[in-house]
């Protein structure tokens, strides 16, 4: 699936597009565009695109981006935006996870290292899946070769949730080495995403990743 610059971007990158666009304009004065038969699905139902006085619009491409003007996209703020080169087709959707996800979701990453702190491995293993209770937490290896962690920052990652249908987390920690870890002796930060799985009204932490 061949995708423009704005796939998997929030609309109001969009937004920010298009004024883009404008000022492009003022400073060329003129500027050549494509008119191709673009499809905008919303939730899988088409959206017609339309002006302030109920005028039918059509999408134009210009330098690989698509655009729709502002008026028309206006109520589709926050949801999230994919391209089908091969049909032509904007996809818009709504998020799939709500902020209760997000928040619950992030309570068990910041519980699991608050445990893993404390040695408590048994509540560890409580928060975690399947995926997960392969780690050796006791320091051999660690949880992703961290012997020790503290959580620095986590940072929803929302594009990324969207496209693997899991909470995705970029993570920052505070960390010393596990004693078979690929880290060097003296580093003491590194950066995950950690991955989360909802199942009947609780969050657990589903895996470590370096990169996706």
């Amino acid at each position: 699936m061949n995708k423009p610059k704005w796939s998997k971007t929030l609309i109001c990158v969009v937004i920010s597009s298009i004024i883009c666009c404008i000022g492009a304009l003022a400073v060329n004065n003129r500027i050549t565009i494509d008119l191709p038969d673009i499809t905008i699905l919303v939730n899988g139902e088409e959206f017609i695109a339309k002006d302030e006085d109920g005028v039918v619009v059509q999408p134009i491409l210009y330098n690989g981006t698509t655009y729709v003007p502002l008026r028309a996209i206006e109520e589709l703020n926050g949801k999230f935006v994919d391209w089908d080169g091969d049909t032509n087709t904007v996809l818009i959707n709504d998020p799939i996870f709500s902020d209760e996800d997000v928040a619950g979701a992030k309570d068990t990453i910041y519980q699991f290292f608050e445990s893993f702190s404390k040695k408590d491995y048994d509540a560890m293993y409580a928060l975690t899946t399947e995926g997960t209770i392969q780690y050796d937490y006791s320091g051999v290896q660690g949880v992703a070769g961290m012997a020790e962690a503290t959580v620095v920052s986590c940072e929803y990652d929302a594009e990324n949730s969207q496209q693997e249908g899991r909470l995705v987390f970029q993570c920052t920690f505070d960390m010393i080495p596990a004693e078979m870890s690929t880290f060097g002796p003296d580093q003491r930060q590194t950066s995950y995403f950690v991955i989360c799985k909802e199942i009947n009204g609780k969050y657990y932490l589903s895996d470590i990743f370096s990169g996706l």
